[in-house]
């Protein structure tokens, strides 16, 4: 059940009204009985046949006597259809303390597989979201004031550090790595009860579940989510079981083809290399002999001693040549909150004669609209799978007029950024695609940078624009 503190307001504080068609992975999970059903919790599809959701919901007692999803709908009390569950999945480590909760994570398993589901992408394990990033929770809430039928409400949030939030609830409770913090310090926007269970959404990532606060909307009193990076294995563990759920829950370019390094030499992965951990975050291009270009966001988290680069190589964690990094460079005005600037580099330690080189489009180059240009990745895949290989996607160039209508509720397409891809998604690149390459005639037209979810009708892939960013790119590497 929830262990919310009592509070006047029981819905998104001060967001504004949102339509599922912007969040076709969020889900109504529902008490039901023959008379009366009655919204409870969110949720996301993280597959065809599964929803990520808080551990309190499912361990709610009377949804555990009867309980149904609403998936389609703005609306928790209206519109969509309804989709019987098999069984559900409590963490079992779920903790209840004096006001939070530890290890609040849940799953619910549908009777049957939902083929229109649109799963929501999850952040892979380890990843973190730096303080201040604007991130948007997305939830239904419950109204004491205006009837049953309420429609879907956003709101965004600042991420905010392990160590601020502790502060604020030191007294109470105890924020450990299991969980995630999000607000203003003077509070006035928030998550609160009937939101519990809906998605933490970082740069289109589903980073956490909306978990437990005191309050709602108090000051220095943050909301806290379950932090899913902590507990991508638990949720691997539980879900990738079902015939088809690798496929369901595969954070890659989406249905393109396998491609070989043959085709596309100058491609590379950039990867976190450490004592406990190598693993690729991010694809790259490169430039020369010894650079290396890729997104800012790649290159944020890592420094010259936690990264390698994979050449020459048709699969991410095998074959080629792996190549130390000397210097890391992030684009200066690079912003999370806009995802503008996108760009960065990184210069090898030894220079790779043997290397091909991408071209890159100059300052002057333009795309126009509907041309079609490929983009290439390894994406990231949660099933058991270890060989990975390159894949590609044609994609059509998108107008700026067109994408920055797609965006125009939640984010601004800038002069530095391209868009690609079909109105009606199918197919697109994804997490782990990031710092990848847009190919248009055999030239460098963009960096993969960002979308809102995975090949999602009317949401374009957004691209780093070479042409944008070629002085900067030329000033730092002489490239």
């Amino acid at each position: 059940m929830s262990r919310r503190s009592n509070g006047s307001s029981y819905r998104i504080v001060n967001g504004t009204t949102a339509i599922i068609s912007d969040y076709p992975f969020l889900v109504s999970v529902q008490r039901w009985n023959q008379d009366t059903k009655t919204h409870i919790c969110g949720g996301t599809f993280i597959s065809d046949q599964w929803i990520l959701t808080a551990g309190h919901c499912v361990d709610d007692y009377e949804f555990g006597l009867g309980g149904i999803v609403r998936v389609e709908s703005s609306f928790h009390a209206s519109g969509g259809i309804f989709l019987t569950i098999e069984r559900t999945v409590l963490h079992d480590r779920i903790s209840y303390g004096t006001a939070g909760i530890d290890y609040d994570f849940g799953l619910i398993k549908l009777a049957a597989k939902f083929e229109r589901a649109v799963p929501i992408r999850l952040v892979m394990a380890k990843r973190h979201f730096l303080p201040g990033e604007l991130c948007t929770i997305v939830g239904w809430g419950m109204t004491k004031n205006t009837g049953d039928r309420d429609q879907l409400r956003m709101v965004k949030l600042p991420i905010v550090a392990r160590s601020e939030c502790n502060s604020s609830y030191f007294e109470r409770e105890t924020i450990t790595q299991r969980m995630l913090c999000a607000g203003y310090p003077g509070g006035g926007q928030d998550a609160c009860e009937g939101d519990s269970g809906g998605p933490l959404l970082c740069r289109g990532i589903q980073v956490g579940i909306t978990s437990w606060g005191v309050g709602c909307a108090k000051p220095n009193r943050y909301g806290v989510y379950s932090n899913i990076a902590n507990q991508r294995d638990w949720i691997r563990k539980h879900t990738v079981g079902d015939a088809d759920a690798k496929r369901q829950l595969s954070f890659r370019i989406v249905n393109g083809t396998e491609a070989t390094i043959v085709t596309y030499p100058f491609v590379v992965s950039v990867q976190k290399w450490t004592p406990r951990l190598k693993q690729h975050i991010c694809g790259g291009t490169l430039i020369s002999d010894s650079w290396i270009l890729t997104a800012a966001h790649c290159v944020d988290k890592i420094t010259s001693g936690t990264v390698m680069v994979r050449a020459n190589s048709s699969f991410f964690n095998r074959g080629g040549k792996l190549h130390r990094v000397e210097r890391v460079i992030k684009h200066e005005l690079f912003s999370y909150e806009t995802g503008d600037y996108d760009f960065g580099l990184l210069r090898l330690k030894q220079r790779f004669k043997r290397g091909s080189y991408v071209k890159l489009a100059s300052g002057r180059k333009r795309f126009p609209p509907a041309e079609r240009c490929t983009a290439m990745g390894w994406g990231y895949t949660l099933g058991p799978a270890s060989r990975e290989q390159l894949r590609q996607v044609v994609l059509p160039i998108v107008s700026q007029k067109v994408c920055q209508k797609s965006y125009e509720k939640t984010d601004k397409i800038t002069a530095r950024m391209l868009c690609a891809g079909y109105t009606e998604g199918m197919q697109d690149a994804c997490d782990g695609d990031s710092g990848g390459p847009l190919i248009c005639r055999g030239l460098q037209a963009g960096v993969i940078s960002w979308a809102i979810g995975c090949a999602q009708p009317n949401k374009y892939g957004v691209y780093s624009s070479i042409a944008e960013g070629r002085e900067w790119i030329r000033n730092q590497t002489g490239v």
